[in-house]
């Protein structure tokens, strides 16, 4: 573990932990938590990396577990998605100066490299293989049930190796030196090209469908390819990525519903009314802003507030989507998790970041309420205001979730709506990097203003 990450699990245990969230509650100090968590937070994500993580040994080198919990329920597997997801929070801050996560990248994408090669139930890296969601710690392929493809991971994947890459080419490496990692980002991007189209499952691993963050990512992924095959000379390429994005961007539109003011997250499910937290993790991997997906965000968390005891009218704890049933591990009710409340925030402060560029959006029926009410029923263009509310409100879903820290605020995946314990998979990678992407966020628009 890094000296640093270290220090941090050793101030928290001497400082916020320990006292009772009432007295926590008293001191919150949101600036002074969120500098704790940047480093308690990294020490576990980095706990559940292969083969130097505490919870991590024994298994390929690069491979990113989901958790720790090998049984009931057992995520002691590698998903792309979710590796990728975590893998784009290291380079992030690798991005920023942390060069002791250097070799944890590269291992990862000599792992992703590996992967794309085992021959799974999907197929093989040239018949529909890269839709495969998750394979065993050894890398080998994971030949039961499940709900296959997922095609947001082979675009998810594309990304952060593009991120990472794109860095090494601005700062010396010849594309030459780096032919395997170029190969698998163009196979997955090819991939991308061929499926977007087709119904897979969606993140949550749960319905097969067109799904808003799927194509989300997919553009997203494109967006970055299309330059970064320019950039390497696959021309061809970069022009048959930058052509589908304009349809896929068409797709989208599709999911509004102007009816029940939201976005939906998939269309063809008749028992879900398609309000959904994929939404919102969705808008944190779009290089755009939809100014949509505050009303969307908002009609969450208040159904979400309502429908579980564990809010009690006031706290802000989201889950995934209200008919959800997954309680972590089995069938019942489900629970606000972790990683949507932190998403919540983290959408909030990503949505301050485009107003403060570009100015409010236009008022319409459908967002004047929620700008209204930001200004305290004044003037909903008077931003300044409305900023430090958004602040203050994105800042709760953050405290909320706080409160039902373990020790050393390890969070799970879920949190009972019943009573506040933590349940599902333990010390979630997810939930941790979901954690430090909001912080970071949040960080961004304070010392911007």
């Amino acid at each position: 573990m890094h000296i640093r990450w270290l220090l941090a699990f050793i101030i928290s245990s001497t400082s916020l932990h320990g006292m009772t969230f009432a007295e926590k509650s008293e001191r919150f100090d949101i600036d002074q938590w969120s500098e704790l968590q940047k480093g308690i937070a990294m020490g576990h994500l980095l706990d559940n990396v292969g083969d130097s993580g505490k919870h991590a040994k024994n298994i390929n080198s690069g491979c990113i577990i989901a958790s720790p919990s090998d049984n009931v329920p057992n995520y002691y597997f590698q998903w792309v998605r979710d590796s990728a997801l975590t893998i784009m929070t290291v380079i992030d801050r690798f991005l920023e100066g942390d060069e002791g996560l250097d070799p944890i990248i590269i291992k990862y994408m000599d792992e992703m490299v590996r992967l794309q090669r085992v021959k799974n139930p999907s197929g093989d890296f040239y018949s529909g293989g890269l839709g495969e969601p998750k394979f065993h710690t050894d890398g080998s392929s994971y030949d039961g049930e499940w709900g296959r493809p997922q095609n947001d991971s082979p675009a998810l994947r594309a990304m952060a190796f593009i991120k990472y890459l794109n860095y090494r080419f601005d700062n010396g490496i010849n594309p030459h030196e780096v032919v395997p990692y170029i190969e698998a980002v163009l196979a997955d991007l090819d991939y991308t090209v061929s499926v977007w189209e087709k119904p897979s499952f969606d993140l949550w691993e749960e319905i097969k469908d067109v799904h808003y963050f799927t194509l989300t990512v997919q553009k997203t992924a494109l967006q970055d390819g299309a330059a970064f095959a320019k950039r390497v000379g696959a021309w061809d390429q970069s022009t048959l990525y930058a052509e589908t994005i304009h349809p896929i961007d068409l797709k989208l539109g599709e999911f509004w519903d102007h009816s029940l003011g939201i976005i939906k997250g998939y269309k063809n499910i008749p028992n879900r009314s398609g309000l959904d937290c994929s939404v919102l993790l969705a808008s944190l991997y779009s290089k755009e802003f939809d100014t949509h997906t505050l009303p969307t965000l908002k009609k969450l968390q208040e159904s979400m507030t309502k429908a579980y005891a564990i809010n009690q009218g006031h706290k802000q704890l989201i889950g995934r989507y209200l008919e959800d049933v997954y309680d972590g591990v089995g069938t019942s009710i489900g629970n606000p998790w972790f990683l949507c409340t932190h998403s919540a925030a983290e959408v909030i402060y990503k949505a301050i970041q485009y107003y403060d560029s570009y100015g409010l959006p236009e008022l319409t029926s459908h967002n004047i309420q929620f700008f209204v009410e930001f200004a305290e029923f004044g003037d909903p263009y008077n931003w300044p205001l409305i900023r430090k509310n958004m602040i203050k409100y994105a800042d709760k879903f953050l405290q909320d979730a706080a409160e039902f820290h373990g020790p050393n605020s390890s969070m799970s995946e879920q949190i009972s709506r019943v009573d506040g314990k933590q349940v599902g998979a333990l010390d979630l990678t997810w939930s941790y990097s979901s954690l430090l992407n909001a912080i970071y966020r949040r960080e961004a628009i304070k010392h911007t203003k």
